[in-house]
């Protein structure tokens, strides 16, 4: 018996997407295509995109929406083709929209990305402040009253500070609040200085990157699966550094992704969580600042990063 396309799939899948993916005929299936993007997909991520940047950038909303189109229209012929499933289409397209907005964000306005991860973190892990998701995914923080503690000032105390000085009593969206916080007083993110690279480490380590593939979210859980098996110094040493290709720090999308909580990262680098908090709002960590967290050189550091990148290498390409 022959089986339409996506078969495998129809009774997992949501109803929205069946027609499609059990349609056998190209031109009936490219008109149902035709239909969910427009009449299901493209409401969808222009809300989420007139949301997330329509206040602040609404230059680039038709930009980014076609480009969180394009990304849906790929994803369900790979459904089709496939046999992969999408369960809820309306909230698949609705993280699609918002990833491309923090693409953009990133891209754009690094700071505003920046500020915005750590204040995200800072509001649902420190207990000065409560949080609520509305819509399953607008972060919603107001101040819980609880005191700062009677410490020495930290990174930490220094941006609660910052966010409670405009935070008003009621409940406060996060976008709206890191928009105040850069329009009332000019937020001077501390980046790291790139330390220059050893030159063995480069040129031992040959084509790419095997850390800049975690920027990629396609390969990411493999990559993923593999790094949690790392000795657990070489994942502090490439971790803690993780940057993109053009050098900005990449490890705070990692909760983003969904691919580890920080307390999952936290556990993994077998960091305290509230020093790994503090840490958090550091990266990335230059290899000076590692290497004494680690008790070893510079150059150890060095090293480690670049064994963890050589035996991702190997086990990457076995599996490949």
């Amino acid at each position: 018996m022959a089986y339409p396309p996506g078969y495998a799939i129809m009774i997992s899948a949501d109803p929205m997407l069946v027609p499609y993916l059990g349609e056998s005929e190209t031109h009936v299936a490219e008109h149902l295509l035709s239909e969910l993007l427009e009449t299901h997909a493209a409401p969808v991520i222009r809300s989420a995109v007139m949301y997330r940047l329509g206040a602040t950038q609404p230059g680039d909303v038709d930009d980014v929406c076609g480009e969180a189109l394009l990304a849906v229209l790929r994803r369900i012929q790979k459904a089709r083709d496939t046999g992969t499933e999408i369960a809820d289409f309306r909230s698949y397209v609705a993280v699609v929209a918002y990833h491309a907005c923090d693409a953009h964000v990133r891209s754009r306005q690094p700071e505003r990305f920046r500020l915005r991860n750590r204040v995200r973190y800072l509001v649902t892990h420190d207990p000065r402040f409560t949080f609520t998701f509305e819509d399953d995914r607008r972060l919603m923080c107001a101040p819980s009253g609880v005191p700062s503690p009677r410490r020495p000032r930290s990174d930490v105390d220094e941006l609660a500070a910052r966010v409670l000085a405009v935070l008003p009593a009621g409940p406060m969206d996060i976008e709206e609040l890191v928009t105040r916080m850069l329009d009332w007083q000019p937020v001077a993110v501390e980046v790291n200085e790139r330390a220059e690279p050893d030159e063995r480490d480069v040129a031992a380590d040959p084509g790419e990157r095997v850390d800049d593939r975690l920027v990629r979210r396609r390969e990411v859980e493999q990559l993923w699966e593999e790094v949690q098996q790392l000795p657990v110094r070489q994942r502090v040493a490439l971790l803690l550094n993780l940057r993109a290709p053009s050098g900005e720090e990449v490890a705070s999308m990692i909760p983003l992704l969904g691919i580890a909580s920080t307390s999952e990262l936290a556990g993994l680098l077998e960091i305290d969580e509230e020093q790994f908090a503090t840490m958090w709002l550091r990266l990335p960590l230059d290899d000076l600042t590692i290497a004494a967290h680690l008790g070893i050189t510079r150059q150890q550091v060095i090293n480690l990063r670049k064994s963890a990148r050589e035996r991702l290498m190997r086990r990457l390409k076995g599996a490949a």
